[in-house]
């Protein structure tokens, strides 16, 4: 692309910027556009991939990592939802409550998911042996497992028997 010396300008990143296409980090010089567009390079004529801005610093107060507690309402019913978020940048990995959540999704340093974790099972012992709470916690181990891939730090506070009766 062509556009003249005014309509730009290059600068270096550190790290904080992420590449649009596959969200990684990048480190090195990159443009910006006039229209408030990021690419890589130090030319419009050689500029490479398009770069996502570092937002503002995250507030302090959503990085707290949550302790849930189920009410009795939850283990009636079964099971309830745990939120978690990764914050892309430290590699930490915290659960957090719903409100703080809902924030974190629409942030970009941030992935985060919610998962139904089991608190009960039925009270009958299968042909097999398993019993109610072998049920819950085997059910949360695939929990756990499917998670670790995106949160790797999570089995270091998480465990399958929490909160299970």
């Amino acid at each position: 692309m062509y556009l003249p010396r005014t309509r730009y300008k290059v600068s270096n990143t550190p790290g904080n910027f992420l590449k649009k296409a596959d969200g990684t980090f990048y480190v090195g010089p990159y443009i910006e556009t006039f229209n408030g567009r990021y690419f890589t390079g130090t030319t419009p004529q050689t500029a490479g991939e398009e770069l996502t801005p570092p937002v503002t610093a995250p507030d302090q107060q959503l990085l707290v990592n949550f302790y849930p507690s189920p009410i009795e309402n939850d283990y009636s019913r079964g099971y309830f939802t745990r939120y978690f978020a990764y914050y892309i940048v430290t590699g930490r990995t915290l659960e957090v409550n719903r409100s703080n959540y809902i924030k974190l999704s629409k942030q970009q340093e941030y992935t985060t998911t919610s998962v139904r974790w089991e608190l009960t099972g039925d009270t009958i012992t299968t042909y097999s042996g398993i019993t109610s709470k072998d049920k819950a916690v085997a059910a949360n181990s695939n929990t756990l497992d499917t998670l670790v891939t995106e949160y790797p730090s999570i089995k270091s506070f998480v465990s399958p028997e929490q909160f299970v009766r």
